[in-house]
């Protein structure tokens, strides 16, 4: 298997479908409801107008998650963020373990898999096929991989995973239309 950290070519379909099974509540706020940074006020009267400003993106999204996407030869599969303490837990199992990204590239039916529908089990392969890759790379130390967000590609034959890891902020504005959470 090989990795590459090359530029990923996407393509979207249902670019505006959201994830009917998973939501995030930082992304789509209602104006009363009570402002996701924590404060106790309501959304309107506290970060309303700053996420305007910045297109939604808030620092405190990233605070305990990164976000990942995840594509099957090139197409838009899932999109969701990943706890950070997570991905550092399964990060030391599965280098303890030995594993590698095949181990668990084979466990998804990656052609019928459906953006928005999917289970709790096929988002934590997602992160543990990255954590797989990074360890395969060299990259044996969860804390680094955490502090970005990524984009993985899967090639049809699995033969290679492609990972691009990109600033919160960049990773945000490419995946807001397909955001779901794990949930923890």
């Amino acid at each position: 298997m090989s990795t590459n950290n090359n530029n990923i070519n996407v393509k979207y379909n249902n670019i505006d479908q959201h994830s009917p099974k998973m939501n995030n509540d930082s992304v789509k706020i209602s104006r009363n409801s009570k402002c996701h940074c924590g404060s106790g006020k309501k959304y309107k009267k506290c970060c309303l107008k700053k996420d305007k400003e910045t297109g939604g993106f808030s620092d405190i999204m990233f605070q305990e998650n990164f976000g990942m996407q995840v594509h099957y030869n090139n197409e838009c599969k899932l999109t969701f963020y990943v706890p950070k303490d997570r991905f550092i837990k399964a990060s030391q199992m599965i280098f303890e373990k030995g594993l590698n990204p095949e181990y668990y590239l084979h466990r998804i039916d990656w052609e019928n898999l459906k953006n928005g529908e999917s289970d709790e089990m096929t988002y934590t392969i997602c992160f543990h096929i990255l954590a797989a890759t990074s360890i395969q790379r060299n990259n044996s130390d969860p804390f680094t991989t955490i502090e970005k967000s990524w984009i993985i590609n899967i090639t049809n034959n699995m033969d290679k995973v492609e990972l691009l890891g990109v600033n919160n902020r960049d990773w945000f504005k490419l995946a807001r239309k397909f955001i779901s959470r794990v949930s923890g």
